[in-house]
């Protein structure tokens, strides 16, 4: 059954992402951090964030499409930076645009 299983997971996630129209990010806390004491410097030195990041295609039907570790700017940053441009989100101007006073549709690149 594991087989199977990972035999359908593999065809669905190798599958290139259709373009995301709304990228949606949360912050999700999950447990406690865990620490360890350094052995050479003595300090405590955490070993896994609580926190993780969550990107999902919020408009659209692919769901999540991928975590990291961590909620800070750089955690969100490296997952932008380091998602292969075939599923990278394309990116759409805000439908409000604050200096027209308009709505607007036009599409943009990132």
């Amino acid at each position: 059954m594991m087989d199977a299983f990972r035999t359908a997971g593999q065809a669905v996630t190798a599958a290139p992402l259709k373009p995301v129209e709304v990228l949606g990010i949360d912050e999700t806390r999950r447990g406690r951090t865990r620490w360890r004491q350094n052995p050479d410097t003595l300090r405590w030195e955490p070993v896994a964030n609580q926190w993780h990041t969550g990107f999902v295609d919020a408009f659209g039907t692919q769901g999540r499409l991928g975590q990291v570790e961590g909620r800070a700017p750089s955690d969100v940053l490296a997952w932008l930076s380091t998602t292969p441009p075939r599923s990278a989100p394309a990116c759409r101007t805000p439908p409000w645009s604050s200096t027209t006073s308009t709505w607007s549709n036009s599409r943009t690149r990132c």
